[in-house]
């Protein structure tokens, strides 16, 4: 996951209230709503329904669980990882 943060959406977002915080791969990350209780989104195409999101809080679990080897992570589920990473960052 290594892969340089581009700092240019590539995809219309209508909520006015996220955060833009890069993209990454074909995903623009977004943060909405505070550290601990926010969500996490990333979206990969500018056709509304188009994304995918969770609670930060779910983004640690699904990250935890991807350093224990529980089930295999799919490439939206390392966006969200990427997400919240990113969020903590703030």
């Amino acid at each position: 996951m290594s892969k340089k943060i581009s700092k240019t959406p590539r995809h219309i977002h209508d909520c006015d209230k996220c955060v833009f915080l890069g993209t990454w791969y074909r995903y623009d990350l977004y943060s909405c709503g505070d550290k601990n209780w926010g969500t996490v989104v990333a979206r990969y195409n500018s056709n509304g329904p188009d994304y995918t999101s969770c609670n930060i809080r779910h983004a640690k679990q699904i990250e935890e669980e991807k350093a224990e080897g529980i089930y295999k992570i799919y490439p939206r589920q390392n966006a969200l990882i990427k997400a919240m990473s990113l969020t903590l960052k703030i």
